[in-house]
């Protein structure tokens, strides 16, 4: 039974005072703080140390097609890098819009495909599902922290996934693994980001407070789909540490390395036939 979960969907935050929340905005990208505390970093996560850094094992070798995937997440980076450079949490609300779209097309052809009775793999639905409702969460963290406050950032954000759900769907169906290959460097330009984020503006980060939506995610709410997309790293035996602001943000990026191993592991061939979800590993 799915226990009763808190609506998150318009979650202001009345944690904060209004001094917090203009303090929210003020870290930036580029203030030189070290990130002084030891936290789990990608290349921990997995076993083997599978993560970010063996982000190219099935990749080392680029065709033509990936090469003009890397042209056009680069052209992509590059806009949202120079629109959004002293804006951080606009630019994590973009980032976070465009990061969940691959999922809703993965879903929507595998959807296809079974009603069509042309392929029914349960746990690849079942994992994509879940990331897709992780990256939910991340999305509702940046609402709350006023990422989306602007109508321009939402409508850039809206528009480009709008076309991005249309580029995967049919990059999907020519060839999942190039489209699994596109989500990964997304992913990749998501788990840098955070990383560089967190180890710039620790100090300041360490003493906001934690949004409501993120303690409800990651602390005290429904355990539903909450650790289904991790294909390395075991299932949280017990939830992670959320005392401030910089814990969500570790947890975020941890969850983007893990997203990066998940679409490196869908695009080993071999995972038409052995692909399972963490739950079914215990």
């Amino acid at each position: 039974m799915i226990r009763h979960r808190p609506n998150l969907m318009h979650d202001p935050s009345p944690n904060l005072s209004p001094k917090q929340r203009k303090a929210l905005i003020l870290p930036s990208l580029s203030s030189p703080v070290a990130d002084t505390q030891g936290t789990r970093h990608a290349r921990d996560i997995g076993k083997g140390g599978r993560g970010v850094e063996s982000a190219r094992k099935f990749t080392v070798s680029k065709s033509f097609p990936e090469m003009s995937i890397g042209f056009l997440v680069n052209c992509l980076v590059f806009v949202i890098d120079k629109l959004y450079k002293k804006r951080p949490y606009a630019r994590f609300y973009v980032l976070e819009t465009v990061a969940r779209v691959p999922y809703f097309s993965y879903l929507s052809v595998l959807h296809l495909y079974e009603t069509l009775g042309i392929w029914r793999k349960a746990d690849r639905l079942k994992v994509h599902f879940g990331q897709a409702w992780n990256e939910h969460h991340h999305l509702l963290i940046m609402e709350s922290l006023g990422g989306n406050r602007r109508f321009l950032d939402r409508f850039l954000a809206r528009f480009t996934a709008l076309i991005y759900y249309w580029v995967i769907v049919l990059l999907y169906m020519l060839s999942p693994r190039h489209a699994y290959y596109f989500s990964q460097l997304v992913e990749e330009h998501a788990y840098h980001t955070y990383d560089n984020f967190v180890r710039r503006n620790a100090a300041k980060l360490k003493q906001l407070p934690a949004p409501i939506v993120a303690i409800n995610y990651y602390r005290d709410g429904d355990l539903y789909m909450f650790d289904q997309f991790e294909t390395s790293r075991r299932s949280y035996k017990h939830r992670p540490t959320i005392n401030n602001l910089y814990d969500v943000f570790v947890c975020i990026r941890d969850d983007e390395a893990e997203h990066v191993t998940t679409m490196i592991a869908c695009q080993d061939p071999e995972t038409q036939t052995t692909f399972t979800s963490s739950s079914r590993r215990l």
